[in-house]
């Protein structure tokens, strides 16, 4: 996979290359973008040279035309260093890359992702139903055994596994999945190039078995800021989130629980069994929050459509696979809306006919 030279330019902003670097942050790259893309000014205009627009990004964005400038003289690094990434099989997308990065996170929460995207393996393995399987570092044989079976379970059904690689549930349940022959999506916090040093990682890789996945550079070092942020990478691209462990209602679990209710990105399980009543009774006071015995296979297959009033005209056509034209004739028709193609929508009729089917336990 080639780096666009938009994604390249985002780089160059955001990259730590050595002590002097004065790295651009995600929030304000999100901010350079939407100023771009307001002024219909692609990515690959803003050059050293053109005072114009830095200047308008300095009071625009209240970002010093100094900073980028310097970013951007880092050219001949980033090649050196793209080289070597594309020695370990690491490539980058970022959200100006429409027809690759995953529109779930631009239509959930493209205001709080980074506008890049590093990766390693078949990116057509998120097209595939997936399940998140999280929880607890420190986990008993009761919860190891829990874990493998539900791994068994959404596998057997054509479920992917997705997880962050930390130890214990999330690891337990990648590993088990691998094992078995299928296929599993790791989204990592930090070291992405570390994990691609490890043998088995690289064949399960080149099999077609396993994506890596990381919102920050391959070199950066484990934070917990950089754990709870990838968390939200889990919530979003699953189908269904499982926590296989929680044991009180504070750390990274139960924060990616919270955010994930709060920002109603997906459905939450909760392994029911052992659970404390008092922590069980704070789960289910959250939206979109239950337990795993109501967990429905057939739910997470269930085709889930994009919430396209949260995506840019270009990126809706690009989900509906039709052009830009055929795109705002079918939002037109169909009295939808997306954040540049606005149109007064009329009152829809409330169905009242909605019937509640039984759910089968998941064991």
């Amino acid at each position: 996979m080639e780096f666009s030279e938009a994604t390249k330019i985002l780089i160059l902003l955001s990259n730590d290359f050595d002590e002097n670097s004065l790295p651009v942050t995600p929030a304000k790259l999100r901010n350079i973008i939407a100023l771009l893309n307001e002024k219909d000014i692609s990515l690959t205009e803003l050059t050293s040279q053109n005072h114009k627009l830095l200047l308008e990004i300095e009071s625009k964005i209240g970002l010093d035309k100094d900073q980028i400038t310097h970013q951007l003289s880092y050219g001949m690094r980033l090649a050196l260093k793209i080289d070597e990434w594309k020695n370990l099989g690491i490539w980058c997308i970022s959200t100006l890359d429409i027809e690759q990065f995953p529109l779930k996170l631009l239509s959930k929460a493209r205001q709080k992702i980074n506008p890049l995207l590093f990766g390693s393996g078949e990116l057509s393995i998120l097209s595939k139903p997936s399940v998140g399987i999280v929880g607890s570092r420190d986990i008993n044989e009761n919860t190891l055994q829990y874990v493998h079976k539900a791994v068994e379970k959404f596998t057997d059904n054509g479920i992917s596994i997705m997880s962050g690689g930390a130890k214990g549930v999330d690891l337990a349940a990648m590993n088990h999945a691998l094992e078995l022959g299928h296929c599993v999506i790791g989204v990592l916090p930090s070291e992405l190039n570390k994990a691609l040093r490890d043998m088995e990682t690289i064949r399960y890789i080149s099999e077609g078995q396993l994506l890596l996945l990381s919102p920050e550079m391959p070199e950066s070092h484990w934070t917990i800021g950089r754990a709870m942020a990838r968390n939200k990478y889990i919530y979003i691209l699953s189908d269904g989130v499982l926590v296989g462990q929680i044991s009180k209602p504070s750390g990274g679990t139960w924060t990616g629980i919270q955010e994930c209710s709060k920002n109603s990105w997906n459905k939450v399980y909760v392994k029911s069994q052992n659970l404390d009543l008092n922590l069980q009774e704070q789960l289910l006071q959250l939206s979109n929050v239950d337990l795993d015995k109501n967990l429905s296979v057939e739910e997470l297959l269930e085709i889930k459509d994009i919430e396209i009033e949260h995506l840019f005209i270009k990126e809706v056509s690009i989900y509906l696979n039709k052009s830009v034209a055929a795109t705002k004739s079918y939002i037109t028709k169909n009295n939808l809306s997306c954040l540049d193609y606005p149109i007064d929508k009329k009152p829809k009729k409330i169905k009242d006919d909605i019937g509640e089917s039984k759910q089968s336990e998941l064991f």
